[in-house]
């Protein structure tokens, strides 16, 4: 499997996946802790970390994720998808148990391509892209659309506006 075709297949598991862990009928977040169970994550911690994340494989065979405590909800939220991304990525790949630690190194020793693509399918689970398109287009245009859209899928307003742009490029501008 080509880089291509990897990123492809990565990011359809990430929506599927997401979509199985059911959005909440009142409301646009997933359930994160839902989707880690489904993925193989035993547990969820906050820890002191020097980074935003940390995903170790435990005894059990499973994994255990830190995000760094003190860290806003949205960036912890994004953390945990984003290591969720890599398991899911694992999956897609399918490398033996002792090289999935240093998919990253081991495929990639020049670029981050690897962790870009989990930032990608972190996105997609936060907010599926045809979701978050048939909310926006169900909502009046105007300044307070993003800002509403953050709370709803309690992801930063850049995460937003990223999307945003992509989805509508035409539809927005920069003001001064």
């Amino acid at each position: 499997m080509n880089w291509e075709e990897t990123k492809e297949a990565a990011l359809e598991v990430a929506t599927n996946v997401a979509a199985e862990a059911s959005y909440r009928p009142n409301g646009l977040r997933v359930n994160l802790y839902r989707l880690a169970k489904l993925v193989g994550v035993d547990h969820i911690f906050e820890a002191e970390l020097t980074t935003p994340a940390l995903l170790l494989k435990n005894s059990a065979g499973n994994y255990d994720l830190f995000v760094k405590r003190g860290d806003p909800v949205t960036r912890q939220r994004f953390s945990l998808a984003h290591e969720i991304g890599h398991v899911l990525l694992n999956s897609v790949v399918e490398l033996p148990a002792q090289q999935w630690s240093r998919l990253a190194f081991a495929q990639d020793p020049h670029e981050d391509r690897i962790e870009k693509l989990c930032d990608q399918m972190a996105a997609e689970i936060l907010m599926p892209a045809p979701v978050f398109e048939n909310w926006m287009g169900e909502r009046e245009w105007s300044a307070f659309a993003l800002p509403e859209a953050t709370k709803g899928y309690s992801v930063s307003l850049d995460a937003a506006s990223r999307l945003f742009l992509h989805l509508f490029p035409g539809k927005a501008a920069l003001v001064r």
